[in-house]
This record gives structure tokens, C-alpha cells and sequence, in this order.
């Protein structure tokens, strides 16, 4: 296990040397089944690797505003993107519980979008899915999200913006997020 975490952290700092953008989102969970609401951090690193293809490394922090229990994900992915503005990207990862009761447990995801650019004004529409699940029989994590964003090119090199998320499985949540990306 704690050779996959040093590897991911590797990782993450070897792509960040020479990354093709870095984002930063910052997310308002509304928990709706009973689950403390919660904050959260993403901090995303990602790169080129081949013509359309993109690896990234996120690392996730999340406080529940009730306790003040943290856990943290960390989760390398790869995304295909097409010229339709269609992307799909696959990922693993890991989540590191502050609860003993829940563990630490390895997930998968996959995340078809579909992003469109609004003409010359700088904005694009994005619409997204994200299916979640753990690898492990027992851990109880299994969530479908639908995501919807709106963001804005700032120049060529800086982008901001808004999203929000539904999300259904395990927990029920609804997010709001703010975002900000640095292209290299």
C-alpha cells in the first residue's frame, strides 16, 4: 500500500515539474442522507502524454463540518479527448479514511464529459458524468455524479470557474464549486 501512495506522490511531483495545467477546486458538499455536510479541496496536476491523451494526479481533501474528520483521496487518471468536445477518462485511486471503522480502500471511476465552446467569448459549457466505486467487496462507496460547469477563459493561460454536482449511490450529495486552472 505505501509503496502505491509513494509512487502516486512521485508522480505528482514529476508531472508538476513539466505539467500542462494545474487546477484548484474548491467544493461546498450539502450532504442529503444524513451525512455531515463537508468541505473540500482538489488539487489536480495534468499533462500531455500523447496526441489527445492526458494524465493527471489529484490529490482530495475533505473535512465533515459536524466533526471535523478528514479524509483524503489521492488518484492518478487517463483522459482521451475528441475533437467533438467529447472526453473520457478512466482513474484509480485511493481513499485514506480518518475512521478506523472505514479503512483506507482503493476505488476506480470513470468519467465520460462533453465540453462546448460558447464562440469566441471565452466561455465553455461543460456537462459530465462520474461512475465511483471501491474495488473491495464491503467497503460502501459506490456513487454515480452528474456534473454541469461554466468556465472562462481569463487569457490563454488562465481559466475560473463554476460547477455543480449531483451526487447519487451511496451518499446523496449536492455541490457547489468554484475552480481555477493555470495552463503551462
Amino acid at each position: 500500500m505505501s509503496k502505491i501512495i509513494c509512487g502516486l506522490l512521485f508522480s505528482l511531483l514529476s508531472i508538476s515539474v513539466q505539467a500542462q495545467s494545474v487546477s484548484v477546486e474548491l467544493q461546498d458538499l450539502d450532504s442529503k442522507n444524513g451525512v455531515s455536510d463537508m468541505k473540500s479541496g482538489i488539487v489536480t496536476v495534468r499533462d500531455n502524454i500523447a496526441k489527445n491523451w492526458f494524465g493527471d494526479i489529484a490529490v482530495i481533501g475533505v473535512k465533515l463540518d459536524r466533526t471535523q474528520a478528514v479524509s483524503n483521496r489521492l488518484e492518478a487518471g487517463v483522459m482521451r479527448t475528441f475533437d467533438s468536445g467529447f472526453s473520457v477518462r478512466a482513474a484509480v485511486g485511493e481513499r485514506f479514511s480518518g475512521n478506523a471503522s472505514v479503512g483506507n480502500y482503493a476505488y476506480y471511476s470513470i468519467n465520460p464529459s462533453y465540453a462546448l465552446r460558447l464562440g469566441n467569448s471565452g466561455l465553455v459549457s461543460t456537462l459530465g458524468w462520474r461512475f465511483r466505486s471501491s474495488f473491495e467487496e464491503g467497503k460502501n462507496d459506490q456513487t454515480r455524479s452528474w456534473r454541469a460547469g461554466l468556465n472562462y477563459n481569463l487569457d490563454k493561460k488562465n481559466q475560473i470557474g463554476l460547477a455543480y454536482y449531483v451526487v447519487d449511490g451511496t451518499i446523496q450529495q449536492r455541490i457547489s464549486a468554484v475552480n481555477f486552472t493555470r495552463r503551462f
